[in-house]
């Protein structure tokens, strides 16, 4: 289609100076031998018959020629915004399916930006200009290929003055338009960091009237996209009024040089019509051949951040996402969940964060990870969760090792974490939790709700399971905010319950009635918890006190309370 329109360009051309000889000339055109033949062939014997079929031909070549461009320029658009779709489904999967290690390092205004700045700019900024420089380039061959076959010489002659003064543009800027292309990244990635922590963190920067600390470091980052957009700007525009001078020179030397070459006014006519036609064809062609260079150049660093995360994430990390894409039976646990020395060290650290855990946890169970903060208690809870995989030891359920299986492993699991995240929906949708609403259950929405103590919440709102909780849950306590993170982890009656401080943020009662309705699920599932106030764990058949990645004890609650000096140093800060 490329090649089409580039041949449709040039026969629009070449068809300008024919006319204009027509009508200069009729009867030269009319003397040709085999032309000349034709045309009295289909009645045309006259100058006047000539110029009117001259004429409507032009007009018809014109009219076919542009309604094919257009058909070509809906097709090429369709095409792009068809890759951008498809490019953006891509990273935002490979980020959704990523492993949990691969987020740790990594900031969310940066992914954002990837997602949907960044995507973008590859998109618009290097995809479309690169079919416009492919279709431009091919057209300025056809172009100066007609022209070499009638005026070679001015025509090389034309070739050194547009081509040479925009090889000299692309030079010279090429190197601050890297520059200010990746600063402007750079930019856009600050100015999401400014927006998001501004926004999440209002009601902490309202109270300590900290606002134009955020506002500052935006404004900051926004100058900078300013003056990078500003160079892009300019320098985008420039090659016009350079390429038009350079035209316009170029005209007038052809014009003295066939006058230099002693030609008479007759033949300079349409040799300076095939010119000034070309030029005028020529002077958009190359503007955006060398616009749109300045444009890859300039978003080139767009491209190096996708490319990057793709080749990491679908490449790298290609197993593990062929395990979490996978669709796997759910693991059952019938007797027991066995971790088998146990080690994990974070990326780009030598210290281990878990090292050497050895424990047995019944079905049925309820256990606890208690110690002070930095222990490794949450590392392990996230290793059980099957987040983070060890580097070295084993976890399996039922002699069956979790992380062969580990999409199956968390269809049987239930995490309630200390904050809950909720969306900006209904009660009903936060608990189903990414289920179309065409496919919640009613039946497992009201269980985990009767299992959460929700009820008689939802019976006191006027909208009940359909009120919107607002962002982040604005609109509720934090006792309903936790109970409906239970209701969440319940939705799919997990055999396994985990819970990461899950009542730490709350008020003494409000814990007491979240721990009443976790209690109540004891027997039926296997719940691992971990807590800093030992008040809610009292009652777990077994207590681990971890310390500097290690349990260094276990027991019931009585028996470290005996035997554990730490055990009981802990107790009595509560």
């Amino acid at each position: 289609m490329m090649l089409l329109a580039s041949l449709l360009e040039v026969l629009g051309i070449g068809m300008i100076p024919v006319f204009v000889t027509t009508v200069a000339d009729p009867e030269k055109i009319l003397s040709y031998p085999v032309l000349g033949d034709m045309l009295q062939g289909i009645g045309v014997t006259n100058s006047e018959s000539l110029v009117i079929y001259g004429a409507l031909l032009l007009i018809v070549v014109y009219i076919v020629k542009n309604t094919y461009l257009g058909f070509f320029l809906y097709i090429k658009k369709k095409f792009i915004e068809n890759r951008g779709v498809y490019l953006q489904d891509r990273v935002f999967r490979a980020y959704m399916t990523a492993p949990y290690s691969f987020y740790i390092n990594r900031n969310s205004a940066e992914l954002l930006r990837n997602v949907t700045a960044e995507v973008n700019k590859v998109v618009s900024g290097t995809l479309m200009p690169f079919m416009e420089v492919s279709l431009n380039f091919t057209m300025f061959l056809f172009i100066i290929g007609t022209l070499l076959i009638f005026e070679p010489l001015i025509t090389v002659v034309s070739i050194v003055l547009l081509g040479g003064g925009g090889y000299l543009f692309l030079y010279y800027t090429k190197q601050k338009t890297q520059e200010y292309g990746r600063d402007n990244r750079e930019a856009r990635k600050e100015k999401n960091k400014a927006v998001l922590q501004g926004l999440n963190g209002f009601k902490d920067a309202r109270v300590l009237n900290r606002e134009e600390s955020f506002l500052d470091h935006y404004r900051f980052n926004a100058e900078r996209s300013k003056k990078a957009n500003t160079y892009e700007y300019v320098v985008g525009k420039l090659p016009k009024p350079i390429i038009e001078t350079l035209a316009v020179g170029g005209i007038l030397s052809i014009a003295l040089l066939m006058v230099w070459q002693g030609r008479d006014v007759g033949a300079i006519i349409p040799v300076l019509s095939l010119f000034g036609a070309a030029t005028v064809k020529l002077m958009p062609v190359l503007n955006q051949v060398i616009n749109q260079s300045t444009k890859i150049r300039y978003n080139a660093f767009s491209v190096y951040a996708i490319y990057d995360d793709l080749k990491i994430l679908e490449n790298d990390y290609r197993t593990f996402r062929m395990k979490v894409l996978g669709n796997q039976n759910k693991v059952a646990l019938d007797h027991e969940i066995v971790l088998n020395s146990v080690s994990y060290n974070y990326p780009n650290t030598n210290e281990y964060a878990v090292q050497d855990v050895s424990i047995g946890i019944r079905e049925g169970s309820a256990i606890a990870f208690v110690g002070p903060s930095g222990a490794g208690k949450t590392t392990l809870v996230d290793i059980i969760l099957g987040l983070l995989e060890p580097k070295k030891g084993t976890i399996t359920a039922d002699e069956v090792d979790i992380f062969e299986n580990i999409r199956g492993w968390q269809k049987n699991v239930g995490y309630i974490p200390q904050s809950i995240y909720l969306l900006d929906e209904t009660i009903k949708r936060n608990i189903a939790f990414g289920i179309p609403d065409n496919e919640i259950s009613d039946q497992k929405l009201w269980d985990a709700i009767r299992a959460a103590q929700l009820g008689d919440l939802i019976n006191r709102l006027s909208e009940g399971i359909e009120t919107v909780v607002g962002e982040r849950g604005v609109r509720l306590s934090g006792g309903q905010q936790q109970r409906i993170g239970i209701a969440r982890a319940l939705y799919d009656n997990p055999q396994v319950l985990v819970m990461d401080e899950a009542t730490s943020s709350l008020d003494n009662l409000t814990e007491k009635y979240v721990i009443e309705a976790i209690e109540r699920l004891r027997g039926n599932r296997t719940i691992i918890m971990i807590a800093h106030r030992l008040s809610t764990v009292k009652n777990c058949d077994a207590i681990y006190m971890m310390k500097e990645g290690r349990i260094v004890d276990q027991g019931t609650y009585d028996e470290l309370l005996e035997n554990s000096a730490d055990f009981r140093k802990m107790s009595l800060t509560e």
